[in-house]
């Protein structure tokens, strides 16, 4: 992969959305290959001023001169994944636990990603990797969509994932439509962005539309806000109305892919409250408005701060709110 399609393989990822889960198998032998090309690279300079030292008079300061790049060029070959490795959404998946029996009896069955190659057969790395990837799919939930990015002919006929492999999918995942083929890694890279992209006009026009549905409840009374009963109205107040909603707050999305939204907002609401408990201990919340106490009933303001919590339902970009909690803050 080119570094131009690496930095946006990085850019890409995004934590508790978009996670790279990389077989142990592939970074066991990318840092072989990235060790392999410095030592190389090293092997090539040194050849090089050997070659010059025999033709003609080099300064004996060249090598120390040298020294301080060929160590760079070492640490570069060692580091070269630590970018990725150290991402927050990049994890390396553990050993898969497959038992020796179940790798023999797949070499001697010939079954992919295991193939013949003359009077042998080949493949363990590739059945490491396919055995890690059926752990990684039963730990997946329904909500989940996982990449599989391979253009090793092990794992496919054509650029599509091999028959014999599908039945194995089907054994231990739900949906197989929840398993994505790529057979290079830039097509995967776009795909991820813009499930990416999905996903954050989706957060929004969840936000908005709780904001909205907040909004709405100014001018209601209470007893039709509160449709659950959870959220009584407090003090004894009779005829609550509200009369403003402010300082609404989306407190998170508890689950992009099952979509729960938390969120406070503070409500204002006038009504009536017998004179006698007024005077008892509420005046400090509920502010005295209209009427005398030698009346039976006075108009009061109080502002508190409710936690609402709604499932959203989502079409597309599209959402609504199709259930609902109310509770007030202490």
């Amino acid at each position: 992969m080119s570094k131009a399609s690496s930095k946006k393989f990085l850019e890409a990822l995004l934590q508790d959305r978009v996670e790279v889960v990389l077989s142990p198998v592939v970074v066991a032998e990318a840092r072989r290959r990235a060790e392999r090309d410095g030592k190389e690279v090293l092997d090539a300079v040194q050849k090089a001023l050997s070659d010059l030292r025999r033709k003609y008079e080099v300064p004996t300061g060249v090598q120390s001169l040298l020294d301080p790049l060929l160590g760079h060029v070492e640490k570069a070959s060692r580091d070269a994944l630590r970018p990725l490795l150290e991402h927050a959404a990049c994890k390396v998946q553990a050993w898969p636990k497959t038992s020796s029996q179940e790798l023999v009896v797949r070499e001697l069955e010939q079954r992919r990603p295991t193939a013949l190659k003359g009077t042998q057969t080949i493949g363990l790395r590739d059945t490491i990797i396919w055995h890690g990837l059926l752990d990684l799919l039963r730990s997946v939930s329904e909500h989940d969509e996982v990449l599989f990015v391979t253009a090793d002919g092990a794992f496919l006929e054509g650029e599509e994932l091999a028959a014999s492999l599908i039945s194995e999918i089907d054994d231990v995942l739900g949906n197989p439509e929840q398993l994505i083929v790529k057979t290079r890694l830039e097509h995967a890279t776009v795909m991820a962005e813009e499930r990416l992209d999905l996903l954050t006009r989706q957060e929004a026009s969840m936000r908005r539309a709780v904001i909205d549905h907040l909004s709405s409840f100014d001018g209601m009374r209470w007893s039709d806000v509160d449709i659950s009963g959870e959220a009584p109205m407090r003090f004894g107040i009779e005829e609550g109305q509200v009369v403003a909603v402010d300082s609404i707050a989306i407190e998170g999305v508890v689950d992009p892919t099952s979509p729960r939204v938390e969120a406070t907002a503070e409500i204002s609401i006038s009504g009536y409250m017998r004179s006698e408990e007024f005077l008892l201990d509420n005046a400090s919340e509920v502010d005295w408005v209209n009427g005398d106490l030698d009346d039976p009933m006075i108009e009061v303001d109080f502002t508190s701060t409710v936690q609402f919590e709604a499932e959203v339902v989502l079409d597309g970009d599209e959402a609504w709110i199709d259930d609902e909690t109310l509770h007030w803050v202490d």
